[in-house]
């Protein structure tokens, strides 16, 4: 009971942590080694992580939109490994919006962190790939060029992956 408490009251402060200032210090979020194990082993035990995964998402997704930008980018970094699990997650209209809308965010940091995200999902099927092939093009305008370098390089393994892919030429134009 007390680890659900102890997660309870991380993700009740999440909100406070998209704040700058709430951010910096982050001495107050972090474990140790032993804590975190025990943690890990009672929640994998008891069984209680399952059942919150849902809550903990739609937290994450909030989360995304706050205003400090490293927080953003790890926030889709976390997301990238949640979806490596389970791509099909990237179906839900829900997640697919709020990690599209981040194509348009300030930072190059997040902004490439999820264009990193839709290309390992849309590389896995010419379905995926023609649910993310608009957003993806127009990043090949970005100002960063790591963002576009990526756009490039996920259009370039599309062509060798998916070969009859009904976009192929517009595909070769671009590049």
């Amino acid at each position: 009971q007390s680890i659900c408490d102890h997660f309870r009251d991380q993700w009740s402060l999440a909100p406070a942590m998209a704040r700058r200032e709430a951010w910096e210090d982050m001495s107050l979020f972090r474990l140790d080694t032993m804590t975190t194990a025990r943690v890990v082993r009672n929640l994998v035990v008891k069984g209680s992580f399952v059942g919150k995964f849902d809550a903990l998402l739609v937290t994450m997704l909030e989360l995304m939109g706050c205003e400090v930008s490293s927080l953003r980018a790890r926030i889709i970094k976390a997301v990238n490994s949640i979806v490596a699990a389970d791509p099909m997650l990237m179906a839900n209209e829900n997640i697919r919006k709020a990690i599209t809308s981040r194509f348009h965010d300030e930072a190059i940091s997040v902004r490439q962190s999820a264009v990193d995200l839709v290309g390992r999902y849309a590389l896995l099927s010419e379905e995926y790939l023609e649910k993310y092939y608009e957003p993806l093009c127009e990043r090949l305008l970005d100002r960063g060029v790591s963002v576009r370098k990526s756009v490039v390089k996920i259009l370039r393994d599309a062509l060798t992956i998916h070969p009859n892919y009904a976009r192929r030429s517009e595909i070769c134009e671009l590049l």
